[in-house]
């Protein structure tokens, strides 16, 4: 693999709990979503450090509930897939949570919105045990006063 890219700035690493990275890769497209509402609603820097470090406990809790190995999500699978999805300007799913704190219905599709469906149709885990995931479930399932839910969230969790 790596003479494959050689050369390349694409930087890998190697990981055997693919169970872990597969939720992590998955799960981030999710907790994107609330980069771009804060982004959106320019709460700043420190709420946005506040979310990257509330994501990845979050990550590595429901990992380890899906039968991943502790810290799996702190790997550039997760944290490094987080940070760059939750970042971006190009990115859909910060695009997406932008969308939602403008009150946008329309277009709120992706990866993310579809994870967020699957685990609760087929009851992966239970979503009030993650309190970040919950709000953005919330938010994506009844878009309108994003920032104020946000704000909320915050106040009773931060």
């Amino acid at each position: 693999m790596k003479d494959l890219f050689a050369g390349a700035r694409l930087l890998i690493e190697r990981s055997s709990d693919i169970t872990g990275i597969s939720w992590s890769v998955i799960l981030k497209n999710v907790y994107a979503m609330a980069f771009g509402m804060a982004d959106e609603l320019q709460m700043g820097d420190n709420v946005r450090r506040y979310l990257a470090v509330a994501s990845i406990r979050e990550l590595d809790q429901i990992v380890r509930s899906m039968g991943g190995a502790a810290g799996s999500p702190w790997h550039l699978a997760g944290l490094g897939d987080l940070v760059t999805t939750a970042t971006s300007k190009d990115s859909h799913h910060h695009e997406l949570g932008r969308m939602l704190a403008r009150g946008a219905r329309e277009g709120i599709e992706g990866e993310g919105v579809h994870t967020l469906a699957m685990v609760r149709q087929h009851g992966l885990f239970r979503q009030a045990d993650y309190p970040l995931f919950d709000l953005i479930r919330s938010i994506v399932s009844q878009p309108g006063d994003a920032g104020g839910k946000l704000d909320a969230f915050l106040r009773l969790n931060a």
